[in-house]
């Protein structure tokens, strides 16, 4: 998002690439728990689309976007509670590291 673009059209594009970055970290977090522990790269690769996904919604300020998505990102969290190699400390933290979001 172009910074001060709060167009309807710029918010619809960047709530789609938010929706597909948790549909992967959702989906991956749920082969975790329905299949068992996975391998580090795994979690490493879930661990990035998350990250990547707090930062972007950081870096656009858009409260509205952040608002929309806050319930799902702090569900993410929880659902990793019991998940291997630090994905859980990695979800928390970033998610805490999100604007408006503690």
């Amino acid at each position: 998002m172009i910074a001060g673009d709060s167009s309807p059209r710029q918010y619809a594009r960047n709530a789609v690439l938010i929706i597909f970055s948790l549909i992967s970290n959702i989906s991956g977090t749920k082969i975790t728990l329905d299949c068992g522990d996975m391998y580090d790269d795994f979690y490493t690769r879930l661990e990035n689309v998350y990250i990547e996904t707090i930062k972007l919604l950081n870096e656009w300020g858009d409260i509205k976007l952040i608002e929309k998505f806050r319930h799902r990102l702090e569900v993410l969290v929880n659902k990793t509670e019991d998940v291997g190699w630090g994905y859980h400390d990695q979800t928390r933290a970033f998610c805490e590291q999100t604007a408006g979001l503690a």
